[in-house]
């Protein structure tokens, strides 16, 4: 005669209703995973039997193995075991598993590593949201070779510095990020956020990217941070009066200019 776990699974073949009521009175992890591993022919009934299952290894085993990627993404959002996390974020050939294994994943090296070694661009954007050390964030910024991901990693940096400024030290680091249209205004917001002279490293590449980010403006006015990084600008480093005023500095799309003084333009 078949066991009461034998019958649910058998069950599952025969009639769905039944295993979903199996499903639901089960309590042993290898029942269900039978449940999971049997009834391939239904995705929807395997990843109910999945979201039962508590044993760690038995679901890094759905998530390393099983048929459906939709399963495997419900087994890695149920890992709490952070070398089995690490494991399926860094080998598993599916891209949405690995961003499930990614969201539970705590190290902070391994999700900096992943950030700038992933294939796949939304897995480091997964990684990069995971970040929480200013300084791995800061080097993400700097050295990825995914424009989007460093421009990603700064701009969760730029979510930090509202709590906490970062270290002038940290700062320092990101001013090579000063002759770049995309990063030039959230890399100076985080230099006024901790009072670092973000002047002293500018050049006239520097006044390019402001440019740049002043004129594709789309919004009703032009971004205060970079008007006032202007003007700042303009007050701090006499050598670049001349790049500065070469410019006109009118947003197409707002008809907002910036003005010089008078007196400054002798």
């Amino acid at each position: 005669m078949l066991s009461q776990t034998n019958q649910a699974v058998v069950g599952c073949k025969l009639n769905p209703e039944i295993c979903l009521a199996a499903i639901e009175e089960l309590t042993d992890d290898e029942s269900l995973l039978n449940i999971a591993e049997y009834a391939f022919d239904d995705p929807y009934i395997c990843s109910k039997a999945i979201r039962r299952i508590n044993d760690q290894h038995m679901l890094l085993q759905i998530a390393q193995n099983h048929p459906y990627d939709d399963c495997r993404i419900v087994a890695a959002r149920r890992l709490t075991n952070q070398d089995s996390l690490l494991e399926i974020a860094e080998k598993n050939n599916s891209p949405e598993v690995r961003i499930a294994a990614v969201k539970g994943l705590n190290n902070q090296e391994a999700l900096a590593t992943i950030a700038s070694d992933d294939p796949n661009s939304l897995v480091r954007r997964a990684a990069v949201s995971r970040l929480m050390d200013p300084r791995l964030l800061a080097r993400t910024s700097i050295n990825n070779n995914m424009h989007t991901i460093r421009l990603a990693a700064l701009l969760h940096l730029v979510k930090l510095g509202y709590s906490k400024p970062l270290s002038p030290d940290i700062v320092e680091t990101l001013m090579v990020l000063l002759f770049d249209r995309s990063t030039v205004e959230p890399v100076i917001g985080l230099a006024q956020q901790a009072s670092f002279a973000w002047t002293s490293y500018s050049s006239s590449t520097t006044v390019q990217a402001l440019f740049d980010a002043f004129s594709e403006g789309k919004g009703w006015q032009a971004s205060k941070t970079i008007v006032l990084a202007v003007r700042e600008l303009y007050e701090a480093r006499k050598d670049l009066h001349d790049v500065l005023l070469s410019y006109q500095w009118m947003s197409p799309y707002t008809n907002e200019s910036i003005n010089f003084p008078q007196e400054r333009k002798q």
